[in-house]
């Protein structure tokens, strides 16, 4: 009995004794259990973190091919730079992948991966509302607020919203008529930083708003100026020659 009681005992404090270092019935410590799974849980973040770049890497590159494609000029280069943009879009996004899954697993670098991603999404929309105005240019350079639009022809219509015009030196009737409305007071055309963009007579002779003709860096401080003074404005501009 005595034996037997003292095995309980001993039994008693071992399991005791378990439990106060963190080891459950399972022989599980428990404590080192739970650290692990909060470290793959964080793991698990970064890796999400990781595809979300690169799927929006993919994203980005297959949408700039397909403007690359459809407004720059007709020529075998604009193939070559689509196809480079498609190509190299998902090699980039996968570098930034593996890049992040090395990151620490902190919830700082977790906010800072995040907040750079908002960043890079948000600020088109964002400057699709504000400022919308040209804040810089130069000869193939044109910063829509803060986008950076190199190379490509735009159009800017009545709600200052913008988009890209075909790369062609002459600017149609067609195309303004896009852009026009009964209220449309004044029509912008930059034609060029050396003016050799072409606008066809009709163009120049409508008589529903007033059609101003101007080289592209002062067609676009121009068309900034009457924005400003709230005057119902749209613009085409040639970004190049």
């Amino acid at each position: 009995m005595r034996e037997t009681s003292g095995g309980r005992a001993e039994e008693f404090r071992d399991a005791g004794g378990g439990a106060g270092l963190g080891i459950n019935n399972a022989g599980v410590d428990t404590p080192r259990l739970q650290r692990t799974s909060h470290s793959e849980r964080r793991k698990l973040r970064n890796r999400r973190l990781g595809l979300a770049v690169l799927a929006l890497a993919i994203v980005a590159g297959a949408a700039i091919a397909g403007i690359v494609i459809e407004y720059l000029p007709e020529h075998q280069i604009r193939w070559v730079i689509a196809g480079a943009i498609l190509i190299g879009s998902p090699i980039v996004g996968q570098i930034l992948n593996r890049l992040i899954g090395r990151l620490p697993e902190t919830r700082s670098v977790h906010a800072g991966i995040t907040a750079i991603l908002a960043v890079a999404v948000l600020l088109p929309l964002a400057s699709a509302v504000y400022p919308q105005r040209v804040t810089y240019s130069r000869f193939g350079l044109t910063v829509w607020g803060a986008v950076p639009l190199p190379f490509v022809d735009i159009r800017v219509n009545r709600d200052g919203l913008l988009w890209f015009r075909p790369k062609t030196h002459m600017i149609t009737m067609d195309e303004v008529k896009r852009l026009l409305s009964p209220d449309i007071e004044i029509v912008v055309i930059g034609t060029g930083w050396r003016e050799n963009a072409q606008v066809e007579l009709s163009v120049r002779e409508l008589t529903e708003c007033e059609v101003r003709l101007l080289p592209t860096p002062d067609a676009l401080s121009e068309f900034n100026r009457l924005r400003s003074e709230g005057r119902q404005v749209v613009l085409l501009a040639h970004s190049t020659c």
